[in-house]
Order: C-alpha cells, then structure tokens, then sequence
C-alpha cells in the first residue's frame, strides 16, 4: 500500500487527499478481505493446526507427517501444501511484484528529474567531471547540518 501510495504521489502528482478519499479505502478494503477471506477458508476447509514443532496453529496437515509418511492416515488438512501456495506465496509474489514495479517506477521518474535538472547547471569548471557540479554542490549544501549564530 505504501508503494502504490508514493508511486500516485511522486510519479502521478496526485494530493495526498486524492490518494486517500479514491485510494485507500480500496487498498485497505483488499488487504482486510483478503485477510479474513483466506482465515475463513482455512477454518471451513479445517486447514488450521498446529505445526511440526507445537508452536503455532498454521496452514498444515493434521497429522503434520501424514502426507509424507504412507503409514499414517491425514485427519483433516490433506491440501494444506497447495492451500499454503495459494494463501501465502501467491500472495507474496504478487505483492513483492507491486513493490518492484513501483519502486522501479519512482527511480526511474527521480533519475529523469536529476538528468533534466543538471541541464540548468552551471558549472563553472571546463572538465564537467561529475559530481563537482553546481547541482551537486546543491544537494550537498541541503544536506549538511546548519551552524547556529
């Protein structure tokens, strides 16, 4: 969400209150329903018990072994290796995906600025090396701590 968020803000100049009365009601309402979407399946399709170690209820078979081992017979969550893909990893790959293309995205919209903004330096030495140009000088001086009177 806040990918997408910076993405509208930076890339697409939108306001803030533009992202938040058109955007964020839509994100936040994907993230909850999917949420409770995929815990409601899980609990309906008994997919939730504990895992190999005791230590937390998860998506896993019950028996956790029976289905690696022949000889032991799966009570409930049979599906639970296919149903971990589909509510987890899908997930995650989808949204790592949205992540990259916004963070590309803004790069590639900030190096564009930069390169159009060096166009109006005026650099007063002739090798041009990069670096000691004037719009460097400037993001250096913005960054460097003020002295008090």
């Amino acid at each position: 969400a806040l990918s997408i968020y910076y993405f509208l803000i930076i890339c697409q100049g939108w306001k803030p209150e533009r992202v938040a009365k058109r955007v964020e009601p839509f994100l936040h309402g994907t993230i909850l329903l999917y949420a409770f979407g995929t815990a409601t399946a899980s609990i309906f399709l008994q997919l939730f018990n504990v895992d190999e170690c005791g230590l937390m209820c998860y998506i896993a078979p019950f028996p956790y072994d029976c289905v690696d081992n022949d000889d032991v017979e799966c009570i409930r969550g049979s599906l639970a290796e296919s149903y971990i893909w589909w509510f987890s990893f899908i997930e995650l790959i989808l949204f790592f995906t949205i992540i990259f293309v916004c963070q590309t995205a803004i790069f590639l919209f900030v190096r564009r600025q930069v390169t159009r903004l060096r166009r109006y330096s005026f650099d007063s030495t002739e090798s041009g090396s990069v670096g000691k140009t004037s719009f460097g000088k400037m993001i250096s001086n913005a960054v460097k701590p003020r002295r008090e009177g």
